[in-house]
Parts: structure tokens; sequence; C-alpha cells
């Protein structure tokens, strides 16, 4: 068993490249910002405070689905 999730492992992140690294990171920078521009609008009207864990996630998830996305299409 532990063998077989280290082959699993091995196999998507073999398919990790610097282009889907870099699809990825341009995908989580559009959507992102507009995350926050919607989540955290009242921060540019300055009603608010900028909350960080927020900011992060607003990066962080869209970076991982794209990245998932991507490497489950080439593993079909």
């Amino acid at each position: 068993m532990k063998n077989m999730i280290t082959n699993l492992n091995h196999n998507w992140l073999s398919l990790i490249t610097q282009g889907i690294l870099i699809s990825a990171l341009k995908t989580s920078l559009l959507v992102g910002s507009l995350l926050i521009l919607i989540n955290q609008f009242d921060i540019f009207v300055g009603t608010a405070e900028f909350h960080l864990g927020k900011a992060a996630l607003s990066y962080c998830v869209p970076f991982l689905v794209s990245l998932y996305s991507r490497i489950a299409c080439l593993k079909k």
C-alpha cells in the first residue's frame, strides 16, 4: 500500500512542468485579484481593514485548482 502511494505521488509530480506552473500562476494572479476586488472591496473605499488570510486564500485556491485541473487532464 505504501509503495502504491509513493508511485502515485511520483506519477503526479512528474507531470508538473514549468509551463503548467506558469499557467497556474497567471490564472491565480488574474482570478485572485478579481476575488480580492469582489470580496474585500471595502478596503479600497477605506471602510474596512485588509485581511492577509483572505488575500492569501484568494490566490492559493485558484492556483491549486488550476494546477490540479491541468494535471488531471494530462493524466487522462
